[in-house]
Parts: structure tokens; sequence; C-alpha cells
């Protein structure tokens, strides 16, 4: 080849780079260069009843207008959430009040572009350069109106956004056509892991347990044993006595008891010391540990509470 004629094309080739430089970022950049997601909890545990309050922030970061999906930015995004509960589960969102049935979507309406062809185009609307989420999409005082956290343990959260994006050629008409937006992928923030006590009231007797539990002591000590409270709607007949754990411990027996002060009938489980204490795995007197208590249901569901215990030095 020439060198004039190589000149040339290096430099042909330079401007059809410049000219199209909206197409190359379409097709280069990450999402995540494009749409910040994060996500925040107040705490990384939460006892049984608390609240737990969550903030999404969602933001344009490409430095330059974005034509979206429309209803992008009424989204509440904190129910856009991937939950995955202690057994593994997918745990989906509950939406609160009524939902309205609408009919079919009516058809696309239809675009002249400008080389004289029509083009449908989808519903859009503009994610001004800097734009930053709105508070009352991005924030919940509590999760829990949403999503269920009855079972006790970690729970692990990831935002995940999906949208139609269009970065249109410059004096195109025809912004949201359907055959020219880009998929750049999920929108995802970094995975949060929370962990719950559960929504079954328990109580864990002692509280302090003894370190020399470790070595099972022959000699007298206090026995070791869990009162579970029925959650409200339930009775200890709803509830499977086969199976009880305190933390990978099973159960060595589970009574039927009554309170007589609360009028209330509560299971009572007992279990062995020596066990329990080593569940917690390498412990130290003075110091403080959560213990989990989980079980089934007759109908196959799952219940569990937590509590704290201090090992003490004797």
């Amino acid at each position: 080849m020439r060198k004039s004629t190589l000149s040339l094309l290096i430099v042909v080739v330079a401007a059809l780079l410049i000219g199209s430089s909206g197409l190359l970022w379409a097709q280069t950049s990450d999402i995540s260069d494009i749409l910040g997601v994060t996500l925040d909890f107040n705490k990384s545990y939460y006892v049984c009843g608390e609240p737990v309050n969550v903030t999404v922030t969602v933001s344009n970061k490409s430095g330059k207008d974005l034509y979206v999906s429309e209803g992008f930015k009424a989204k509440e995004y904190y129910l856009e959430m991937r939950v995955i509960d202690p057994a593994g589960r997918l745990v989906l969102a509950k939406r609160l009040g009524e939902h309205e049935e609408f009919p079919d979507a009516p058809p696309l309406p239809f675009c002249r572009k400008n080389d004289g062809s029509f083009t449908q185009v989808a519903p859009h609307e503009i994610l001004p350069a800097g734009w930053t989420s709105e508070p009352s999409q991005s924030q919940t005082l509590d999760l829990r109106d949403y999503f269920p956290f009855k079972f006790p343990g970690n729970y692990s959260f990831q935002v995940q956004l999906s949208a139609m994006i269009w970065d249109p050629p410059d004096g195109e008409p025809c912004i949201g056509d359907i055959n020219a937006y880009k998929s750049l992928g999920v929108a995802k923030s970094e995975t949060k892991y929370v962990q719950t006590q559960g929504s079954t009231k328990v109580k864990v007797i002692p509280q302090k347990w003894p370190i020399s539990w470790e070595k099972n002591q022959d000699y007298p000590r206090p026995e070791l044993s869990v009162i579970i409270v029925p959650e409200k709607g339930k009775t200890i007949t709803d509830y499977s006595m086969d199976y009880i754990q305190l933390n990978n411990v099973k159960a060595d027996m589970v009574f039927k008891q009554y309170s007589p002060l609360y009028r209330i009938y509560y299971l009572r489980a007992f279990f062995d010391r020596q066990k329990a204490i080593n569940s917690l795995g390498e412990v130290q007197a003075g110091n403080i540990y959560r213990v989990v208590i989980s079980g089934t249901m007759k109908d196959g569901g799952f219940f569990g509470g937590g509590a704290q215990i201090k090992v003490i030095n004797y």
C-alpha cells in the first residue's frame, strides 16, 4: 500500500471514530460506569421486631443525558432487590395497597427517520447528567413491610436494575427507536449481608453459660433450656416438636408448658450444654455471643428466633 493511501485511510478512520463517539460509548461502556447503584443499611444485625432501615441511591454517572425506558425514575428502588434468605431461597417483595388491572397496552407509535423510513418508538424519558434518585423512591424505614424476615440468620441483598438505554446519533428525530436501544446488562449494587434474629420470641435459660461446659463436668450446673413463645395467630399445636435446634444442636427434649401469669401455652426445649457451647466455636469468658433457635411448622414452614448469651469464667 502506498504511503499517501495509508495516510488517507488513517484520517478517514479517525474521522469516523470521532463522528460515532456516541455509538462507541454505548458499545464499550460498562453499565456500572453509566448507572451507579448503592445499597446501605443502618445496621448489620437486627433483633426481633426491630425496623430494617435501608437506602438505595441510583445515579447517572455517564456525564451526559441518558434516554431510558419510561418509568425508570419513578421506580421504588428498594423493591428491585434480589433477597436470599438463610436457607438459600429467593424472597419476593410484596406490594402494599391494591393494584389495578390494566388492559393491553396500545400499539407503539411510528416515527419518520431522517432517511425517510419509519420505525416504532418506545416510551422513554430523560435521565439528566448528574441525576440522583429522590429519597421517596430510595428509602424505606422498615424493609419488613415488603420482605418477610421470619427466619433467623444471614440474608443477602442486591439491587438489580434493568432499563432500555438509547444513545441516538446527533440529529436523529426517532429517539426511542425499538431497534436501536442498547442493552448494557443489569446495573447492580454491591451485595450486602444482614443478620436478623427472626420473628419468634425466645428466651434462653440461663443467659450466662459457664465456660466449664466445654468440658462437660459432672458436678451440678444449671440446665440449658429455651422457651419458645408462639407467634401472633399461632398456637403450640402449629409447631413441630420433633426437630428444634439451637444453632446446629438438636434439642434432647421438648415439652409443652403453661404460663398462668401470661395465660399462654409455650414450648420448652432442653439442650446438651457441651454441644451448645461448642456450637459457638472458640469462646472467651466475658464475651457475648448470639444463638439462633429454629425449627419447622407442621405445615412445612420455618420458624426461628435469636438471643444473646454471655460466657462466664467458671
